[in-house]
């Protein structure tokens, strides 16, 4: 949601995560909010992410995987990172690069092994281009 133009969402100087999670407490979702606030691939670089991933409810998780499977369109993670890389040159260095790349990888066998779906089989929801094309007009 933060994502959306500044119009939408009203608070384009909230670091990602924290805009979303303010429109949704804003319109009574604040039950959800924790869970998309805690989404950002920061959070894999973070001491203390292999505990966040072994007792983290399968909700965050969800929210975080597809977080880094999902920018204007799907893609494997891989080239959602190299993506980051090129917009973001020496954003991480190597080693905490890596260790973002090998938790996220954990976090998508987490979250794949729970709904039962190889990671080649994720899929956008049909109806999502559309509401994001709507929500943005």
């Amino acid at each position: 949601m933060d994502k959306l133009p500044a119009a939408v969402v009203g608070a384009p100087t909230l670091r990602h995560g924290d805009a979303a999670a303010a429109w949704l407490e804003a319109r009574g979702w604040g039950e959800l909010a924790p869970v998309v606030r805690e989404h950002p691939v920061t959070r894999l670089a973070e001491p203390g992410c292999e505990a966040w991933l072994r007792a983290s409810p399968l909700e965050p998780l969800i929210v975080a995987y597809a977080d880094k499977r999902a920018g204007q369109h799907l893609e494997p993670m891989t080239a959602r990172f190299a993506s980051w890389h090129r917009r973001y040159p020496g954003g991480w260095d190597d080693d905490v690069g890596e260790s973002v790349q090998a938790r996220a990888r954990e976090l998508e066998r987490i979250v794949c092994e729970a709904a039962g779906v190889d990671p080649a089989d994720v899929r956008r929801f049909g109806w999502s281009r559309r509401a994001l094309r709507d929500a943005a007009a």
